[in-house]
């Protein structure tokens, strides 16, 4: 768990510090070319992690939305996790 954490914090540290804005090709443009809902989320998430809320926004207001439930559900496994291994030991 704790490389997880390490590898994960590593890797947003050299998207906020070292510049390296690695976008991914969005499948449903490329088949379809038009727009899925969540066009916009990942760039959204980079402005997120650059600290411009209003570029962010700007991308695809739905991340204000979508980052805190996916913080919640992530969170709450989390919780639920820690506490089976808690009961299992």
């Amino acid at each position: 768990m704790a490389a997880a954490v390490a590898y994960f914090g590593a890797g947003l540290a050299l998207m906020r510090f070292g510049g390296i804005d690695v976008l991914p090709p969005c499948v449903w443009k490329l088949l379809t070319g038009a727009d899925c809902p969540g066009c916009g989320l990942t760039t959204a998430m980079l402005h997120l992690l650059h600290l411009d809320p209003a570029a962010a926004y700007a991308s695809n207001p739905l991340v204000f939305l979508v980052l805190p439930a996916v913080g919640a559900y992530l969170l709450r496994d989390f919780l639920r996790f820690s506490r089976s291994e808690a009961t299992q030991a």
